[in-house]
């Protein structure tokens, strides 16, 4: 239908735009602009990361000066229906943090493929009022070289309280 690709081309759009445009606000602006009934969206700010410990997320993103983020979005039409759970990688753009890469660097903009996919999974599920309920989360961050960027033999804690060693800073996905 025209509605199903009017929301792919804005994936691909988003996806295909330069990192200085489509920033991790510029992709939480795009999706909070969505609303359907049945459809919520949970925004974790960088306070809301720190207070509740996504420090994996956190520790990507903290050698940018971008804002990192986690969405949740949820289209649940029933409410007594396990959800199929779905995530997509939101690296709005990869240097390999100090572990930086080598060569062509210009489609490192494209690591938000995942987020961009995910999220308009979750706009087709809602256009189609698809009878299943379906959670998408979106890691959203920037991986960036600079004086605070992680480094290859940090010790970071989880979410889930087991310690992590870091030997690889592009090596998030």
């Amino acid at each position: 239908s025209v509605k199903e690709g009017a929301i792919i081309n804005k994936m691909r759009t988003m996806v295909n735009q330069p990192a200085n445009i489509m920033t991790t606000n510029a992709f939480l602006k795009t999706v909070k602009s969505f609303k359907q009934k049945h459809l919520s969206l949970e925004v974790f700010d960088k306070k809301r990361l720190e207070k509740d410990k996504f420090n994996l997320i956190l520790g990507v993103n903290q050698g940018s000066e971008q804002e990192p983020y986690l969405l949740t979005a949820k289209w649940m039409p029933n409410k007594n229906q396990n959800p199929i759970v779905i995530v997509g990688k939101g690296v709005m753009f990869d240097t390999g943090g100090i572990n930086l890469k080598f060569g062509n660097f210009t489609d490192m903009k494209t690591d938000m493929t995942g987020a961009a996919s995910a999220w308009a999974l979750i706009k087709l599920c809602a256009i189609n009022n698809l009878k299943h309920n379906v959670v998408a989360l979106m890691p959203i961050v920037e991986n960036m070289i600079g004086a605070k960027a992680q480094r290859p033999g940090d010790v970071v804690k989880s979410y889930s309280g087991k310690t992590v060693e870091i030997t690889n800073t592009d090596a998030e996905g």
